[in-house]
Parts: C-alpha cells; structure tokens; sequence
C-alpha cells in the first residue's frame, strides 16, 4: 500500500480522530475539588485587619485583609495619615486578628 493510499484511507483518520480526542481529553481542564469546610470559611475569617476609630466623623473605618500583622503595621500609618488629612479627629486605631 502506498503513503498516498494510506493517507486517504478512512481508517486512517478515523484512527488520528480518536487520538486527537483521547489527547484532548488528558489535557482539558477539570473542575478543581472543592473542600465543603472551605465553603463555610471566609479567607477574611483569618486575616489581619486594621480598624480606625474616628469621633469626627463618627465612623469606625476596616482595612484589609492583610496576611501578616507585619503588613498591617506597615499600612496602619498611611491610613491614619490619610483620614487626620480629611479632617478627622480623635482617631484611634488598631489591629486585630
């Protein structure tokens, strides 16, 4: 059998079809697994945050997540900065888990 013969051939390409598809199907994305606990679980349930306290305006200000308490420090100050340039007064802040 020729090259030519066998590339006209419906086996053929009934063959590279089928291989196609199988590689395909090993390389098309699955869903990913989810874990039911994980559902329940916010990611802001276990971070860092920075609440501001302001008595005027009378709010109370929350800025995160923030995955370190490092980083959170690091913020808290431009944030504090930022409100006493808006005319805040009598700010307090902190950080909580």
């Amino acid at each position: 059998m020729s090259p030519l013969q066998i590339l006209t051939s419906v086996s053929f390409f009934t063959s590279l079809i089928a291989v196609i598809f199988a590689l395909w199907w090993m390389r098309r994305e699955r869903p990913l697994s989810i874990d039911v606990e994980s559902l329940t679980e916010s990611r802001f349930d276990k971070a860092w945050w920075i609440i501001v306290t302001t008595e005027q305006p009378n709010y109370e200000y929350f800025f995160g997540p923030f995955e370190s308490k490092q980083l959170a420090v690091i913020q808290q100050s431009g944030y504090v900065k930022d409100l006493y340039d808006e005319g805040a007064t009598n700010i307090k802040s902190f950080i909580r888990w």
